[in-house]
């Protein structure tokens, strides 16, 4: 850690318990699965509860994002200010910015000790191919983690990304999907809090939805529930489901208690329109390595 911490207010999630009631607690390693249609504020949430866990001492590694950057935006917000950040790029990708950087391939388990927030982002790294191999490499790094000073919350924006950087690494679509599910099981023995999303409402794994300690409902748009989540229509309207406002979800917990919620969007979250590279000051060169590489 460099410095002084500052002290920040993590974005406010509210839940109100209309069957049973419990209290998300981010001191400890949870799994957390958003489903909602294409702009229904999963990532948002994510952040905001991710937000929570570096309010608690925690640390963040915000891995899979869209191709626009989304998770650069960490790097303007207030969970910067007197902590320390790493950006991981590609092995050939140079990047010229105020934050160190590190290519996938010299990371260390101790890279996510020192840092409160990592992030890979996809403009860091040559290809969407290299990115995927990296981020197997990175995964299976965590977990040769038997020991940990602070547990680490991993965002992973849309889940099946996970699935497909075991792909890079098998080549077969049965043994990467068991590899991604006995991830997701084995994450908490790790440290590891795995906030995931997904716009797949009807084709995300039953085994992966059994192991969530939270579902989140956002915004469905035009689809319905998956079949064994109609119960919930018995608390909560299809219609509201379909149409809630960004700012809304549903949850479901692993012991079967239902709530509604609302969450405030981080103020330094990526606009949709924004050019997050020049927002934040940041060149990217695919051609030669970084000038501000962490050795």
């Amino acid at each position: 850690m460099v410095g002084k911490v500052e002290t920040s207010v993590p974005s406010k999630i509210k839940i109100t318990w209309i069957r049973g009631m419990e209290e998300m607690r981010f001191k400890a390693p949870l799994v957390v699965v958003a489903l909602g249609a294409r702009g229904a504020g999963k990532s948002a949430l994510l952040e905001a509860m991710a937000e929570h866990y570096l309010s608690e001492g925690q640390n963040v590694f915000d891995l899979f994002g869209a191709s626009s950057g989304e998770g650069l935006a960490w790097l303007r917000s207030p969970w910067v200010k007197g902590r320390s950040a790493l950006l991981v790029r590609g092995e050939d990708v140079g990047v010229s910015c105020s934050w160190p950087t590190k290519s996938w391939k010299a990371v260390t388990l101790a890279d996510f000790e020192r840092n409160d927030i990592i992030i890979s982002s996809t403009p860091l790294y040559e290809s969407k191919d290299e990115e995927f191999k990296a981020s197997a490499r990175l995964v299976d790094l965590l977990f040769s983690r038997f020991e940990w000073h602070r547990y680490l919350a991993l965002i992973v924006r849309e889940s099946a990304n996970l699935f497909y950087s075991r792909m890079r690494l098998r080549q077969d679509q049965l043994t990467s999907k068991a590899e991604s599910v006995y991830l997701v099981r084995e994450a908490r023995h790790h440290g590891l809090s795995m906030l995931l999303d997904t716009q797949r409402l009807l084709s995300i794994d039953i085994d992966l939805r059994s192991l969530s300690d939270y579902i989140v409902f956002k915004s469905a748009g035009m689809y319905s529930l998956p079949r064994d989540f109609w119960f919930l229509y018995r608390y909560l309207r299809p219609e509201w489901l379909r149409n809630m406002r960004v700012s809304q979800f549903a949850i479901l917990s692993r012991r079967g208690h239902i709530g509604v919620g609302v969450n405030e969007m981080p103020s330094w979250h990526k606009r949709s329109r924004e050019n997050i590279l020049r927002s934040m000051d940041i060149r990217v060169d695919a051609a030669k390595s970084g000038s501000n590489e962490e050795r």
